[in-house]
C-alpha cells in the first residue's frame, strides 16, 4: 500500500524491520510477485 506507514508501538529501536519506509524496489518486487500469482486490481502507482 502506497499510504502505509508504521504506527503505534512500532519504532526503529523496537522493530527496525518495520520502523522504516517501504523501498521502491520492494514495492516493485511485491507487484511482480502478485502478478505472477494471478492477483489483479492492485493499486498502481503513477509517476507524478
Amino acid at each position: 500500500m502506497a499510504q502505509y506507514y508504521p504506527a503505534g508501538k512500532v519504532t526503529a529501536d523496537r522493530y527496525p524491520e518495520l520502523g522504516r519506509r517501504l523501498d521502491p524496489g520492494e514495492f516493485d518486487e511485491a507487484q511482480k510477485i502478485a502478478a505472477e500469482l494471478g492477483l489483479r486490481r492492485l493499486d498502481e502507482r503513477r509517476p507524478h
